[in-house]
């Protein structure tokens, strides 16, 4: 089923007034200034935009939420309003609940074990909590002055949060606040325990793997079954990384994708998001694929998906499907893990347009995940 996304007011992109030239914040760095207006609420022209109105309501089993920022400013190609959108078990267009206190793309949507919703504005260093019985937001907890997100709960009560930027560099096009008394670091990948309101347990500086554009930490993080370790990547590295956060040491690489690294070389030979299925199983997205692998890194399947840039994936609330987001078209799948086929796709609205003026920089689906009910 293909959801109708009309009652999102997404702009299509199909008019020459909108839009955001291609040579304009698709390539240069963003001014200082002008990233510090954005961190403190953007007071300067927007990108047409529609009216800023909540309508989530509490959530119900099958629901699936998409995290679609409203790409909206014209120097920063990933910030804009923070933007849930809510569809039923059905796939049908639900509700949608606007964020108003973070600046960037809203990544790794995840159900705590109370059932709410959690979301990261890795570049602003925001966390929201969405309460599932109301669908609303939930006072936000300050971790800490980070880009974090990967969020992983604990059974002891605890939750796992990766710094998913690494360096003092962001890529052009975009801003990505830093960190208070590391001299401009954005990031330094490492990985963090909290408790639920925010105070600091532990801290670890895992390794990374090297990556085409020299910015990404830990960039997609999920922990297994067993809680004994954490599986992650950095974003188009090659490596599939564990982290055992008992021993708070290094583990072997779970997988390495083919070829080597090198600066500016997009091979697609790499390695993006991770889950864990509940049997140990991981789901892990290559880009126009999604491998299934156990626990010695065999893979055991492989599911091929239309066009490439499926960058998100968590597995259906039922662990027999797992859910997908495809950043470039700005579509979710929803796959059935034993035929292999599509059993239900969203159009977000957010895909790339094109205008006689230039590129409109919509690329704002960057979450995706469906819930269970199960509290």
């Amino acid at each position: 089923m293909n959801a109708r996304n009309d009652s999102i007011e997404t702009v299509k992109g199909d008019s020459p007034q909108v839009g955001q030239p291609k040579s304009a914040a698709a390539l240069k760095p963003v001014d200082s200034d002008i990233c510090e207006r954005i961190y403190r609420g953007w007071d300067g022209e927007t990108l047409p935009t529609p009216p800023l109105t909540s309508s989530m309501q509490p959530f119900a089993p099958g629901d699936i939420f998409l995290s679609c920022t409203y790409l909206n400013n014209p120097y920063d190609n990933h910030a804009g309003v923070g933007r849930i959108v809510q569809y039923d078990k059905n796939m049908d267009y639900k509700g949608v609940l606007w964020i108003g206190f973070t600046s960037h793309l809203i990544v790794h949507l995840r159900f705590d074990p109370k059932g709410n919703l959690w979301g990261c504005d890795c570049q602003g260093h925001h966390i929201l909590q969405v309460d599932s019985s109301t669908g609303k937001l939930l006072s936000e907890t300050r971790f800490a002055d980070v880009g974090l997100a990967s969020p992983c709960f604990v059974k002891d009560g605890s939750v796992l949060l990766a710094d998913y930027f690494k360096g003092d560099t962001p890529p052009p096009g975009t801003c990505i606040r830093t960190i208070p008394g590391t001299d401009g670091l954005i990031g330094q990948g490492k990985l963090y325990r909290f408790t639920r309101n925010g105070r600091l347990l532990e801290e670890w500086t895992p390794e990374t793997a090297p990556e085409p554009f020299n910015f990404k930490g830990i960039t997609h993080m999920t922990l297994h079954p067993s809680e004994e370790y954490v599986t992650y990547t950095t974003e188009t590295g090659k490596r599939v990384m564990r982290f055992n956060i008992k021993t708070g040491e290094q583990m072997p690489d779970l997988k390495v994708c083919p070829g080597e690294t090198q600066p500016g070389v997009m091979d697609r030979e790499w390695a993006i998001a991770v889950a864990y299925l509940s049997d140990g199983r991981l789901l892990l997205t290559r880009g126009e694929t999604v491998e299934v692998l156990d626990e010695s890194g065999t893979v055991l399947r492989t599911y091929e998906l239309p066009a490439y840039g499926w960058a998100m994936i968590q597995p259906g609330a039922d662990e027999k499907s797992f859910v997908t987001t495809n950043f470039f078209t700005g579509m979710m799948a929803k796959v059935d893990l034993e035929t292999g086929k599509i059993i239900g796709q969203i159009d977000s609205g957010t895909g790339v347009k094109d205008t006689p003026k230039g590129v409109v920089p919509r690329l704002g689906l960057a979450g995706v995940a469906e819930f269970s009910g199960r509290a």
